[in-house]
């Protein structure tokens, strides 16, 4: 349960920091930017999809990345 919760906060700090490029607020390349958006989605998504099932591999291969 702790790593679901985790990995939703890291998923939508991360999502927001990309995003936060696209609206002119934060000076980061767009490459990274994406990288961000899309990683911060895979941490949500490996949270929520089947209640958390694969959140474990989903945290470890996102987190090494």
């Amino acid at each position: 349960m702790i790593q679901r919760i985790w990995a939703i906060v890291i998923g939508l700090a991360s999502t927001i920091i990309g995003t936060l490029k696209f609206l002119s607020v934060v000076n980061i390349p767009t490459p990274d930017a994406w990288i961000h958006v899309i990683s911060g989605l895979g941490f949500i998504g490996g949270a929520m999809i089947q209640k958390g099932q694969f959140v474990k591999i989903t945290n470890l291969c996102l987190g090494a990345f």
